[in-house]
């Protein structure tokens, strides 16, 4: 499955969009964040216990199964990743 998201795999009925693209990079963070390994099942992103309840919340919205429940745009996934890194780092 990589780094397929469940419109592009049909398995639900929602068309292309930007929110596409969140997922795939949501999971490329979650792959980084998790030692280069892919989430066993996709409906449910299992937390990563390394990093923040914070961060494991961006993932999980970012990967989320339904389109509608993921970021709507690229700036909005990153206003949240700057918020978490003031908050927690500065």
């Amino acid at each position: 499955m990589g780094y397929s998201f469940s419109e592009q795999l049909k398995k639900i009925a929602e068309p292309l969009s930007n929110r596409s693209d969140i997922y795939s990079l949501g999971m490329t963070l979650y792959v980084l964040a998790n030692d280069k390994k892919f989430p066993d099942q996709r409906d449910v992103l299992p937390e990563i216990e390394e990093i923040s309840v914070e961060m494991n919340a961006i993932l999980r919205k970012a990967c989320s199964y339904y389109p509608g429940n993921r970021y709507q745009s690229a700036a909005e996934l990153r206003k949240e990743l700057l918020k978490l890194m003031i908050t927690k780092y500065c």
